[in-house]
């Protein structure tokens, strides 16, 4: 049997190379080595099932198709992640992540023997999820530009399939993490932040108050899925990948123990990421077999992988986040209150409890009114400018260095009139003490 597998000299790529080696296939990775390590598959490269390329996949004037000849099977994993640099330099994640899976579509069109094409598609599609867990079924809100060129990647492979009969399945990965994971580059992957950060004995900087949940799943588990779904007979299919399970941040750091110290957080995030992974289940009888517990032990057991990692800190944070925030921010500042589990929220001073929908249902005009009317207490150092769901959109006239508290407070502030509702305080303008009112 023969892959390709592009990417494979990244994290998830090269733990596929493994498994597919253990399963006596004929390899050959493709990989322009942007995020890819050659250290990644160094013990493979006495092994005469191994080929590696090394070639840019986005560019269109190499003829890559020679190396998809009697291909079976292409795991397409080669993509640019991270969300601030792909907020700074969009055109470069568009043509790495959706022209490059073109390209490797285009190619893969070429073999005769092509039994699967395996896309690694991303949960980020999802943006903030209206539902826990969350199904392939849910509706689709990229925050940012590298979610946006996934599900476009997504929509490529799904379109080629129909239009060329090619048998092609994607798959939403949640929180990958394992042994591999890059550790240099631009701050985002929180176990590269926390490891280097805890074997240098520095502080463990949690976004926002670190109850936010993510569905952590094992690398090994990740690419066992993606050969489950190669191998099986399902075509034309999206398939969410996941622990089945959800875990908070400050349960991490609990596990990985070390200093706390807690961040601004992040906006455009998630207070939750959760999988529903039943669809995989049950077609496929796939589930994930390494637990959180045993897959944290790994990664510290392999502490001295991180030894050269960048150590992270609140300032340099903040710095290589400025443009995340300004640009989903709507301003320097954005915060989110604590997911509320509960379907339910108190309104104005009364008892009444009200469905999450029921919000949704008012008018933009209406819940501008019901905000307007809380904030008086605040008219002097505050504009309330626009309400869209959750989103509320100010002006602030105030000095900038009481920016952050100030905001913390009128956050508090909202929650308690609104019953905990999970609200979002967006800065519109930067503030200025001097600057007039209209």
């Amino acid at each position: 049997m023969k892959a390709v597998i592009t990417g494979g000299a990244g994290f998830i790529g090269s733990h596929m190379v493994d498994l597919l080696i253990s399963k006596n296939f004929e390899v050959i990775i493709i990989d322009d080595l942007a995020n890819g390590r050659l250290s990644n598959i160094e013990h493979h490269k006495n092994n005469s099932k191994v080929t590696f390329i090394q070639v840019n996949i986005s560019d269109y004037t190499i003829n890559i198709n020679k190396y998809f000849q009697d291909v079976e099977y292409v795991f397409h994993y080669a993509a640019l992640a991270d969300i601030v640099p792909s907020i700074n330099n969009p055109v470069k994640y568009h043509k790495a992540n959706v022209d490059g899976t073109i390209n490797i579509l285009e190619a893969a069109k070429t073999s005769e023997k092509l039994k699967k094409f395996v896309y690694a598609a991303s949960s980020s599609c999802y943006g903030i999820p209206e539902i826990y867990p969350t199904p392939e079924t849910s509706p689709i809100a990229p925050e940012y530009p590298y979610a946006l060129t996934k599900y476009l990647g997504e929509e490529y492979v799904l379109n080629w399939g129909k239009i060329y009969d090619m048998p092609v399945v994607s798959m939403r990965f949640f929180n990958v993490y394992g042994l591999r994971h890059r550790t240099t580059g631009t701050y985002g992957a929180v176990f590269g932040v926390f490891l280097a950060q805890l074997i240098n004995n520095k502080p463990l900087t949690i976004v926002g108050d670190g109850e936010q949940t993510r569905d952590f799943t094992y690398v090994t588990d990740v690419v066992d899925a993606c050969y489950t779904v190669a191998i099986s007979e399902y075509s034309q299919e999206i398939f969410n990948v996941g622990s089945d399970n959800t875990y908070s941040i400050n349960y991490l750091v609990e596990l990985l123990g070390g200093e706390k110290q807690y961040i601004p957080k992040r906006p455009g995030e998630p207070d939750s990421t959760h999988a529903d992974i039943s669809k995989i289940k049950k077609l496929l009888n796939w589930s994930p077999k390494v637990s959180f517990e045993n897959g944290v032990r790994i990664m510290l057991k392999n502490l001295d992988l991180y030894k050269d990692a960048p150590v992270w800190d609140e300032s340099s944070i903040k710095d290589a986040t400025k443009d995340w925030f300004e640009c989903l921010g709507g301003g320097e500042i954005m915060l989110n209150s604590k997911d509320i589990r509960e379907n339910t929220i108190k309104m104005s001073n009364n008892s009444t409890h009200l469905k999450l929908q029921e919000w949704k249902k008012l008018s933009p005009t209406q819940q501008l009114e019901k905000v307007q009317s809380f904030s008086t207490q605040y008219k002097d150092k505050i504009d309330v400018l626009a309400v869209k769901d959750q989103a509320i959109e100010l002006s602030l006239y105030m000095e900038k260095n009481r920016v952050y508290d100030f905001l913390v407070s009128y956050e508090t502030y909202l929650r308690q009139k609104l019953g905990n509702f999970p609200i979002i305080v967006l800065l519109k303008d930067r503030a200025d003490e001097n600057r007039k009112r209209k």
